[in-house]
């Protein structure tokens, strides 16, 4: 009988103690599979992290990919074109009105290609450099007429082009009291695109565009000064 009995226990005790085990195994299941979880969850932060360095790195290096971007202003632009008309200061370029303190502008005679660097203002081109490309040899002349062999005139403005009595642009010009001033370019030889009749320019004056003012008397041309133009 009491054989009988502790089998019948030991059949009751092995029932009970295997639901125990599973029971332990899915608790410790379960605690890994919370555990891998939490480490996903570090694994997003880390993820999350890492965008953010990549926020800062572009922050950083932006400056460098453009350095000094700010040195030159982005609005300067080049103007290119032929002059229509040069009156009393006032300089049209095909249909743009330019402006500019720069002696070349006011030297623009019609027919002249100019080149210029600056900004708009509304339809005005303000130029702070000026420079004329074509033709390349002319002088200006402006002084008592005859001396260009200008019949017409007494006193005259011109653009003298190569060659005899060839002119760019010829006007009349106030009573100069026999003034003579001349823009030219000198070779260290001769002045180009001015009369033959032209005395050379005084000693010791570098080739280059240069500025001479003087006077007609009874000797005829006599340079007064000579300067680097402009």
């Amino acid at each position: 009988m009491w054989l009988r009995l502790l089998i019948i226990l030991s059949l009751l005790w092995g029932g009970l103690a295997t639901p125990v085990a599973w029971s332990v195994a899915l608790a410790d299941g379960s605690d890994d599979g919370g555990k891998g979880s939490g480490d996903g969850g570090k694994g997003g932060g880390d993820d999350h992290g890492g965008k953010g360095d990549k926020g800062k790195g572009t922050s950083r290096d932006g400056p460098k990919e453009n350095p000094g971007s700010s040195s030159k202003p982005s609005d300067v632009r080049n103007y290119y074109g032929q002059v229509t008309l040069n009156s009393s200061g006032q300089v049209l370029v095909g249909d743009t009105w330019v402006q500019s303190s720069s002696p070349w502008l006011k030297l623009a005679a019609p027919g002249m290609w100019l080149e210029a660097s600056g900004t708009w203002n509304g339809q005005t081109f303000v130029a702070t450099e000026v420079k004329l490309q074509v033709p390349q040899e002319w002088a200006y002349f402006q002084g008592p007429a005859d001396l260009i062999g200008a019949k017409d005139y007494q006193y005259a403005s011109a653009w003298l082009g190569r060659g005899p009595n060839s002119f760019l642009s010829l006007k009349a010009a106030p009573d100069g009291q026999n003034q003579v001033r001349v823009v030219a370019y000198y070779d260290g030889s001769k002045l180009r695109a001015v009369p033959t009749s032209f005395p050379a320019p005084p000693a010791g004056l570098k080739p280059g565009w240069v500025e001479l003012t003087g006077m007609v008397g009874s000797q005829g041309l006599v340079w007064l000064s000579a300067k680097p133009f402009p």
